[in-house]
């Protein structure tokens, strides 16, 4: 069994923030679902509830921590997830044009939440 093995099967919480080239906050989502493969090429492949559409994030398993237990609500959605298994949070930066336009995802590293100490 390898390292990825572990995730497949499992409910992953993504926190995106999208950023403006300028570094100013465009759009907050956070949306839910199952790990459903995992690997250097494709990166980590979500199956989104509750649609069911597959969302690729990049394969950096050093982002993903356990979720503490709790209730999470999707703003877009509305739905609750009670107790996701993991959690991740990314940074998705727009690149200028000049730059080879794009995005740049990064992982944010520390995430405090209500019922955690910074």
């Amino acid at each position: 069994m390898n390292q990825t093995d572990s995730y497949i099967g499992k409910v992953l919480l993504i926190g995106l923030t999208y950023f403006a080239v300028d570094g100013t906050v465009k759009k907050e989502d956070l949306g839910h679902g199952t790990i459903v493969r995992a690997n250097e090429k494709e990166g980590i492949v979500v199956r989104i509830k509750p649609h069911g559409n597959e969302f690729k994030i990049p394969p950096d398993f050093n982002s993903i921590r356990v979720a503490p237990p709790g209730e999470y609500k999707e703003s877009a959605t509305g739905m609750t997830i009670l107790n996701p298994d993991f959690i991740t949070f990314w940074e998705i930066h727009d690149v200028a044009k000049e730059n080879g336009g794009g995005s740049n995802w990064k992982p944010r590293q520390k995430v405090v939440f209500q019922n955690e100490e910074a």
